[in-house]
């Protein structure tokens, strides 16, 4: 008996060791894949002048710390199956069996590793990622006004686009005072309902509402308005003339229900923040349930060779994160029950491990046996 126990606990800290380096190192790869997609990304924004180079390095960790629940769930899955194939293909599987570890012992060691991040996983996603959703939400605004108020720079042309209606817009300014709010010698060019126009102006004074919104008042000045396609021409003369400086936007803190909290999910349950929730409760299940998957998954035909084994994993973890995806939309749109989408998912996805647990470790249950 203590014989057995020994090796049980040899067995436990020789995989366990194992599975905690294979899973860094995954999680380490999969970091810098990503951090690297993401800098080249905001660096061409950047270039474009869509973007301030101070805001590259916030938004990287922004969008690094949204996908963490994903790279944890994806390194987790990789370290188990990565070791545990090595084990089968390395007939140490068969050496723990022939020494009387039963099927069921693997199992210990896999969830000491998966339980623990599992738990980090759901408090991302519970809980951070709603926080990190609106703190973005905040920095991407903060940001859209620096850098309109950047390009407003005398000798340089500014170009805004309205996100409401596609009003399109060019102005510029060959000066402004040291006050930063009386212009001179304004010229606008813009394009609205389909209609373009140019105005001229000697002077003009810049203005903010308590919204925060700024306009430009021009005085003195002309505007000549065009209708393509037709003959029509109109020579207006003014006292003064008033243009919005920054292009109407939708406010980002008010986009949906991603920077919601879990609790106010839970107090206001309508369709879509059903769907959300299913979504956020999906990463942790997902990570737990495609954790215990690796073992039965790791066990591969020698005949078949181990590069389908491994495509076949592969094609698991994506159906299944797709799945979690599908079951949100069709909660949010009404047509499926959340607590009936959980059971059918996941519940599914338990007796599949289940099935395929009892099939493929069937050949180290009758070696134990034996």
């Amino acid at each position: 008996m203590l014989s057995h126990y020994a090796t049980s606990k040899a067995f436990e800290r020789s995989l366990k060791a194992e599975f905690w380096l294979t899973g860094l190192s995954a999680f380490a790869a999969l970091s810098a894949i990503v951090l690297t997609v993401y800098l080249v990304r905001l660096l061409g924004h950047a270039a474009l002048g869509n973007l301030m180079e101070a805001g590259i390095l916030p938004l990287m960790g922004f969008n690094y710390m949204r996908l963490l629940p994903v790279l944890l769930s994806l390194a987790l899955f990789l370290g188990l199956f990565i070791s545990l194939t090595r084990q089968i293909h390395d007939h140490e599987a068969v050496i723990w069996s022939n020494a009387g570890l039963a099927p069921q012992t693997w199992l210990r060691p896999i969830l000491q590793l998966a339980i623990p991040v599992t738990l980090v996983i759901a408090l991302f996603s519970l809980i951070t990622l709603p926080w990190l959703a609106q703190k973005r939400a905040e920095f991407e605004q903060t940001q859209g006004a620096q850098r309109r108020a950047i390009l407003l720079a005398p000798g340089s042309f500014t170009e805004t686009t309205g996100s409401v209606n596609g009003d399109y817009q060019v102005l510029f300014i060959e000066a402004l005072d040291e006050t930063g709010s009386e212009a001179r010698k304004v010229f606008i060019a813009d394009e609205r309902n389909g209609q373009w126009g140019v105005t001229l102006a000697a002077t003009g004074v810049i203005t903010e509402n308590p919204e925060g919104d700024r306009f430009l008042t021009l005085e003195q000045g002309q505007r000549y308005e065009h209708t393509p396609g037709t003959d029509t021409y109109r020579t207006l003369e003014f006292a003064r003339y008033h243009t919005r400086l920054d292009p109407v936007a939708v406010d980002p803190l008010s986009r949906g229900v991603r920077q919601m909290s879990t609790l106010s999910l839970i107090q206001n349950p309508n369709a879509a923040h059903l769907g959300e929730l299913v979504w956020r409760i999906g990463y942790p299940l997902s990570a737990l349930t495609l954790a215990l998957l690796a073992l039965p998954l790791s066990q591969f035909n020698p005949r078949s060779g181990r590069s389908f084994n491994i495509l076949f994993a592969i094609l698991v973890y994506a159906t299944y994160n797709n799945l979690v995806g599908l079951s949100e939309s069709l909660v949010a749109q009404g047509h499926l029950n959340p607590l009936l989408s959980l059971i059918l998912l996941h519940g599914g996805a338990l007796t599949i491990f289940y099935g395929l647990f009892v099939w493929r470790m069937a050949p180290l249950r009758r070696r134990t046996a034996a």
